[in-house]
């Protein structure tokens, strides 16, 4: 019983998500050294891109999903950079974010 818990797949699916997951990690971390800020929109844009990339593959263009989801994640990473540098240096910027945040995903953070 315990040794079908831990199979060669679940080890493998365990691994290649830790590696994916340790790029979103490594682009905080660079983020935040960089800027001195805690950019959270990195997992927002990569939870997009998935996204993205899970809707084109669908359609029956998995190689066009790819290019789809990186496009995705590159604007919406301007999007997020224009809003911290340029709108964003106000006092209101908690209420404003969280005003956006509600508006585009239907809930409050």
């Amino acid at each position: 019983m315990l040794a079908s818990i831990f199979s060669l797949n679940v080890i493998q699916t365990a691994l290649e998500l830790g590696c994916i997951y340790a790029l979103v990690a490594l682009a905080l971390f660079l983020s935040y050294s960089i800027l001195n800020i805690a950019d959270l929109s990195t997992d927002g844009c990569f939870t997009l891109g998935c996204a993205v990339a899970c809707q084109v593959a669908l359609t029956g263009h998995p190689f066009l999903a790819l290019l789809a989801a990186m496009a995705a994640g590159v604007c919406s990473g301007f999007v997020t950079a224009f809003l911290q540098t340029r709108v964003m240096e106000t006092k209101n910027i908690m209420m404003l974010k969280n005003t956006l945040q509600f508006f585009i995903c239907g809930r409050h953070f």
